[in-house]
């Protein structure tokens, strides 16, 4: 068979699954059904030039794989993950290959159905790191159940008491960055950098000042709709 016909195959076979899966749907929630198909309909013709609303393949982890059962692991505290653990593993060990100064945190596959959820995953792993393991290390105990109250409140006023900096909304930067509208902008003290209006590019001057002058604990480089490459050296350089 030839790589053609291979990828013809696989695009009826997925065809029809899709169209079972949306009868599945339509026999819970007709609109609902209805709703994924006119989506389905709209990215078919439209050009889409926003990351977050890409096509994506049915076999993608951002579709089938993520929306099936390995979907929702109940971690330590439940049975029954093995399945789900073996589909985290690769998407676990992505990042590790990015250099060390980036300091990425990993990202199970479950997690990567849609640019808010990733981003709060690695949100969160910098606050640990950076702020709940110290106080629990300070504390001398291995959890935070074992604080007593003052430093449970202490902890807590801590971790809603960090600053970040990242790209503003109307230089093409995403509300998960630290907007108030999002989760993320009630969790840290947001300040933006945007762009060189002769430029269009990235004010890496502007960066390196908020920086300096706001000490964020996080820097986020990158965007939703930012036409250009970052440079990404002048991260790591502007939060030293």
């Amino acid at each position: 068979m030839s790589e053609t016909e291979h990828d013809t195959r696989t695009m009826a076979r997925a065809s029809e699954a899709f169209r079972a899966a949306l009868e599945v749907v339509g026999a819970v929630d007709p609109d609902v059904a209805a709703a994924i198909a006119s989506e389905l309909a709209d990215q078919r013709g439209s050009l889409k030039l926003i990351a977050s609303e890409n096509y994506a393949s049915p076999a993608s982890c951002s579709r089938w794989a993520t929306g099936s059962a390995t979907s929702t692991p109940k971690g330590p505290s439940g049975g029954g993950c093995t399945p789900a653990a073996a589909t985290s593993t690769p998407s676990k060990n992505w990042p590790r290959s990015a250099p060390r100064r980036f300091s990425v945190p990993t990202m199970p596959t479950y997690n990567l159905i849609r640019v808010s959820t990733p981003n709060l995953v690695a949100f969160w792993a910098v606050l640990a790191q950076r702020v709940e393991v110290p106080a629990l290390a300070a504390a001398s105990v291995p959890n935070v159940d074992e604080l007593d109250d003052a430093s449970w409140k202490e902890l807590r006023r801590a971790l809603g008491d960090q600053r970040m900096i990242g790209m503003s909304l109307d230089a093409g930067g995403h509300l998960t960055h630290g907007f108030r509208r999002n989760i993320s902008g009630k969790m840290f003290n947001q300040r933006s950098y945007g762009t060189d209006p002769a430029t269009g590019l990235v004010d890496y001057g502007q960066v390196r000042r908020l920086a300096q002058e706001f000490r964020p604990l996080i820097v986020v480089a990158g965007y939703s709709a930012y036409p250009r490459l970052l440079n990404f050296a002048n991260y790591a350089r502007d939060r030293r």
